[in-house]
């Protein structure tokens, strides 16, 4: 078995309209093609190895210190 994980950002906030970050995204790719999840198929990444980070853009993923403490996280603790 291979362990997936899964970080997207959207350049929404909490508050937003559904619309707005089903639309938006991250500026480059919706937060549900960066999960895997499509309307014919979905990879089933567990959610305990997803994370959505908020008001990030997709060139920002690059940079960003929380993406990192994520990333940090899920290699250190891969079960949890």
């Amino acid at each position: 078995n291979v362990q997936c994980y899964a970080i997207a950002a959207t350049k929404s906030n909490k508050q937003s309209s559904k619309l707005v970050k089903d639309v938006i995204g991250d500026g480059l790719v919706t937060v549900n093609s960066a999960l895997g999840k499509h309307k014919n198929r979905d990879l089933n990444i567990a959610k305990n190895k997803q994370w959505v980070g908020q008001n990030i853009s997709h060139i920002q993923l690059l940079s960003d210190e929380s993406v990192y403490a994520v990333i940090r996280k899920f290699l250190q603790y891969p079960d949890t």
